[in-house]
């Protein structure tokens, strides 16, 4: 039988067979203490679910990635609709569902870090829901530089701190690395 039966003080509780799903007939038989019996036939059906686990994806900052949130998945069938909910999606970025089930994770401009969003599948007409956990890992980005200005005498030198107006996203320290001039317009 695919359903196991347990009678505690009269009580009968069902169980299915893990990942099973159909129609089961289950006969009873009650036996009063003078041994007067009757029997009774109980038609079970066990619908199918979607049986789906949580996933996790490691992406790369400011970089789209495709999640094939299926892999991990148990359907009964064949008809299987992934969505996502509305109320539980990515705070540091955003995602769309592909046709073929799978979505797309794309984190915001230069966040790294931890984010996460639920996806629900319809499957047999049950849906059922679970997170992606998203690990977005930092890329180095290029500093800003600003144009700077100066104005000198004639044979005159100037000094130019031209760094305080640069920026780096990342917050690395800047260094000049080199600097040049026409040199019909002097040295640096």
């Amino acid at each position: 039988s695919n359903i196991q039966v347990a009678i505690v003080n009269g009580i009968a509780t069902f169980t299915p067979t893990a990942d099973w799903n159909g129609s089961e007939a289950l006969t009873f038989t009650a036996t009063d203490p003078g041994g007067e019996s009757v029997s009774q036939t109980v038609n079970f059906t066990v619908a199918p679910v979607a049986d789906i686990v949580a996933d996790s994806a490691t992406v790369v900052e400011d970089t789209p990635t495709i999640i094939k949130v299926l892999g991990n998945d148990t359907f009964e069938g064949n008809d299987k609709v992934v969505s996502l909910d509305s109320n539980n999606g990515p705070a540091n970025g955003t995602v769309s569902v592909n046709p073929d089930g799978s979505v797309t994770y794309t984190p915001n401009d230069n966040f790294h870090g931890a984010d996460s969003f639920t996806y629900i599948v319809t499957s047999g007409g049950v849906s059922e829901f679970t997170t992606v956990n998203v690990d977005v890992t930092p890329v180095n980005d290029a500093p800003v530089a600003n144009d700077d200005a100066a104005t000198t005498q004639e044979d005159t030198a100037v000094t130019i701190d031209v760094l305080p107006n640069d920026t780096d996203i990342d917050g690395d320290t800047l260094r000049i690395d080199s600097a040049s001039v026409p040199s019909d317009q002097g040295t640096v």
